[in-house]
């Protein structure tokens, strides 16, 4: 897994009229409240089906997201079961690679 993910001791600023940014908050314990989170803060279509596929399909889209950068940040990392962490950091290491191929 090359390095796509920044970590940082404070919550960052970014000018919102660039970037779109979502934060989760702390103390995420069950991995459906992670797919269920990234869902309404990302806004994600009606068609979204609560799984990780379709999470991985919905991070390499975003065409209903009109800025060109968008920041996910963790308060804290998820204390999710270890296979399911796995599987999300990979879909989301997979989806910032297919962007940077997209630009």
């Amino acid at each position: 897994m090359n390095n796509q993910f920044h970590f940082c001791n404070q919550i960052p600023s970014y000018d919102t009229s660039n970037v779109f940014f979502a934060r989760l908050g702390r103390d995420i314990k069950k991995t459906d409240y992670v797919i269920n989170s990234l869902c309404y803060l990302l806004s994600f279509p009606g068609y979204f089906g609560f799984n990780w596929d379709a999470l991985f399909d919905c991070l390499r889209d975003f065409s209903w997201i009109t800025e060109n950068k968008i920041v996910l940040f963790h308060e804290q990392v998820p204390n999710i079961p270890i296979k399911d962490f796995k599987i999300y950091l990979n879909i989301l290491n997979d989806a910032v690679l297919d962007w940077r191929d997209d630009d």
